[in-house]
């Protein structure tokens, strides 16, 4: 309940918060930073990078067991209403994919990648998405 309550909190205070980065196309990818949130041309998606939620990938300069992963708080709508998560492994080939409707979002990337002698600020990350489908005519 409490997990609950901490991300409808935080998907309120971030729709009020969030920068208007303009449009993006269907079927290219597009690059956000923590607050940002763009609206996909020709239609009535809207979609806002919250952030990460997890990261533990394998730093550069490390041997590790295994290349661990990043999760990352992403919300839909136009008042950012809907949050969800997007993992991406950072040994998988190809990106993380989640359906919304006919279309699907890609997260292909979470940079900067974290290395050994450095920690990652919550406001350096971007993450790389692409959403695919066809507009609705």
């Amino acid at each position: 309940m409490k997990y609950l309550l901490l991300s409808f909190l935080l998907v309120a205070g971030y729709a009020k918060g969030c920068k208007d980065q303009g449009e993006v196309a269907f079927d290219e990818d597009f690059t956000l930073a923590p607050g940002d949130m763009v609206r996909v041309a020709d239609s009535d998606i809207y979609l806002g990078f919250v952030s990460v939620v997890n990261e533990s990938r394998c730093p550069t300069g490390v041997n590790c067991i295994r290349a661990g992963d990043v999760t990352v708080k992403l919300a839909s709508g136009k008042d950012a209403a809907r949050a969800f998560e997007l993992k991406l492994d950072a040994g998988q080939k190809g990106p993380n994919k989640r359906q919304m409707g006919r279309h699907t979002i890609e997260l292909h990337a979470v940079t900067p990648y974290p290395s050994a002698d450095g920690t990652i600020e919550p406001d350096e990350y971007r993450v790389t998405l692409r959403i695919t489908g066809a507009a609705a005519m």
